[in-house]
């Protein structure tokens, strides 16, 4: 059995209902996305994140190494939307020549 599999099936929210779980999981994204605020996200990623290590009782340093994959993802995926080789020139936040 892989480890995060381990940790699904032995965590102390395992006795809730899936359907409890996918309901504010469902609720908190739309929360996010309805929001459309850095605040509120981060506000939600940080309870979420004490839900997960607290009340789930999975230790922070698995936590954070499995949520290294998904944060790298998402830096990635921001770096190629920030920056866009272009030779034609369109409104940008910030914008430079790069030989000629």
């Amino acid at each position: 059995m892989l480890s995060i599999d381990q940790y699904a099936y032995t965590n102390k929210l395992r006795s809730y209902h899936p359907g409890e779980k996918f309901t504010f999981t469902i609720l908190t994204m739309v929360i996010c996305l309805a929001a459309s605020s850095i605040a509120t996200s981060l506000v939600i990623l940080l309870l979420m994140s004490a839900a997960v290590i607290w009340l789930a009782g999975i230790p922070c340093r698995v936590y954070v190494k499995y949520m290294s994959v998904p944060v790298f993802f998402l830096l990635v995926g921001v770096l190629t939307i920030a920056v866009v080789v272009s030779k034609e020139s369109f409104a940008s936040l910030l914008g430079f020549t790069i030989g000629g």
